[in-house]
């Protein structure tokens, strides 16, 4: 997690069907707040955009953009 920074804009959980973007707005040894800021309109999970989602850190794995499409693409 050392490449998380609050202020930070990452994709939450990018193997997911539909994008859903999100800025960090607060890192801790046991969770992260993320504050969702865009999700696809087809998308109907059960957070909307302004919610706060509560991630553990517990088992999180932050990738950048190149880690990402190096392991999964």
């Amino acid at each position: 997690m050392s490449q998380l920074r609050v202020g930070s804009r990452l994709r939450l959980w990018p193997k997911d069907t539909y994008a859903k973007y999100g800025i960090v707005r607060e890192i801790n040894a046991n969770y992260i707040l993320v504050e969702l800021t865009e999700k696809d309109p087809r998308d109907h999970c059960r957070h909307q955009v302004g919610d706060i989602i509560k991630l553990p850190s517990r088992g999180l794995q932050v990738l950048n953009e190149k880690e990402f499409k190096e392991r999964y693409c």
